[in-house]
């Protein structure tokens, strides 16, 4: 199936690709990100230049591999431009590096630019559709121990033909440790939109509710080992594994990527089917949760924070709690376990979120920088609680987060 215009000049070749899938497209509608890549031959480095086809202009150009721009149009990889949902784009060959300048660099002609437009705009959207269908969803898989009724699902990307073993990620849901499932919406939208992108992605269920604390750790922690335990049947590289969450899910994600090997905190005996395999994971990824539940504050209607959070006793039961100043909320507050070696952890605030206060954001970062650990921040104007990859409140983001969150998985674990 053609899907596009490749111009080979003098030894240099210039593309677009779609970030989803692979595919290569002069021009991109619909869901995705797009994805300009330059080689390198010797001493030659080519510049790619991404333009708007609404406007003419140019959206983004970059020559050096790694560099980033704007969060907006963040490169992923070698270099890479992320463009809203939905807009359309072209990329051209704009800059030569290496060669003699009286070698000169030519571009597509009109008529071919446009053959390869004329049929990305119809032929794209079922690219997009296909890469989607492409994604298999197991359903209800036990991953815990006999007895229990907990399930995840499991969402693997379309077959490879070369071979190349997959990253993985499991995603944690939130529900304020009481409450919520795996089969929610932003779950789906997320462990999807991973395995499009080439993940094995996983949604798992855990322990909740009274007592639940420190059992729903570990079942988040026996989900990364059954990963490893599984690597050959799923085509998992057990090396590249990344864990990210959503509200009480990112303060459990936080939790597993920061507690490896922690005394007390990793599942032994009868509570693992899988003694002696590791629950240490590459990276985390936390969106919205709470770092600190000692310094949680109530969050006024539009997302400002006030006072100190008096917990309810709902949730303080989770912990086994009956006040604030349990030693118990200490242990299991993320800020406290951050160390200079921590891995990697991006986290993702809307600065309208009136559940979870962002300042909890702004501490993990403060912390992390004190200690010399490794934390991306990025807070969103404008944006409340529970968003996920493209939309909030069934609006669309501001920011692509999708390609921040995609970035920020490759940039650790590699490119899927």
């Amino acid at each position: 199936m053609f899907l596009g215009y490749r111009c080979r000049r003098n030894g240099v070749r210039g593309e677009i690709v779609h970030l989803a899938t692979g595919r290569r497209v002069a021009m991109a509608r619909g869901k995705g990100a797009v994805r300009c890549m330059g080689w390198r031959q010797g001493a030659l480095r080519i510049s790619v230049t991404v333009f708007r086809v609404a406007t003419g202009k140019a959206a983004v150009a970059n020559r050096v591999p790694g560099n980033y721009a704007p969060p907006v149009f963040q490169f992923v990889a070698s270099p890479t431009a992320a463009l809203h949902p939905g807009e359309a784009c072209r990329a051209r060959v704009s800059r030569r590096e290496g060669l003699p300048s009286k070698i000169p660099m030519r571009t597509p002609s009109l008529a071919a630019f446009r053959r390869a437009n004329l049929v990305a705009w119809f032929v794209f959207p079922f690219a997009v559709l296909a890469a989607d269908g492409g994604v298999r969803v197991t359903k209800d898989v036990s991953f815990l121990a006999s007895g229990r009724a907990e399930k995840l699902d499991v969402y693997q990307p379309a077959p490879r033909t070369d071979g190349r073993k997959h990253p993985a990620l499991v995603w944690i849901h939130g529900g304020g440790w009481t409450g919520g499932t795996k089969n929610e919406a932003r779950a789906d939208n997320i462990c999807r939109t991973s395995a499009a992108a080439g993940y094995v992605a996983v949604s798992i269920d855990y322990r909740l509710g009274d007592g639940a604390w420190p059992t729903n750790l570990l079942d988040c922690k026996n989900a990364v080992r059954f990963l490893r335990a599984n690597a050959a049947r799923y085509s998992i590289d057990p090396d590249r594994i990344a864990v990210a969450g959503g509200s009480a899910g990112g303060h459990l994600a936080l939790m597993v990527a920061l507690t490896a090997g922690a005394d007390g905190l990793e599942p032994d005996g009868a509570d693992t089917p899988y003694p002696g395999i590791s629950s240490a994971v590459r990276c985390a990824v936390n969106m919205y949760g709470i770092t600190n539940i000692i310094t949680r504050r109530d969050v006024s209607p539009a997302g400002v924070p006030g006072e100190l959070r008096a917990w309810s006793p709902s949730s303080l039961k989770v912990y086994g709690a009956t006040d604030n100043s349990a030693p118990v909320l200490k242990l299991a507050s993320p800020v406290n376990h951050v160390r200079r070696d921590s891995v990697p952890l991006l986290t993702l605030h809307g600065k309208a979120d009136a559940t979870v206060d962002y300042l909890q954001a702004e501490e993990l970062d403060r912390v992390a920088r004190e200690r010399g650990a490794r934390h991306e921040l990025l807070l969103i104007d404008g944006v409340g609680h529970t968003f996920d990859l493209e939309k909030w409140s069934k609006k669309p983001l501001p920011l692509n987060v999708r390609s921040i969150f995609l970035g920020f998985l490759a940039k650790h674990l590699g490119e899927p």
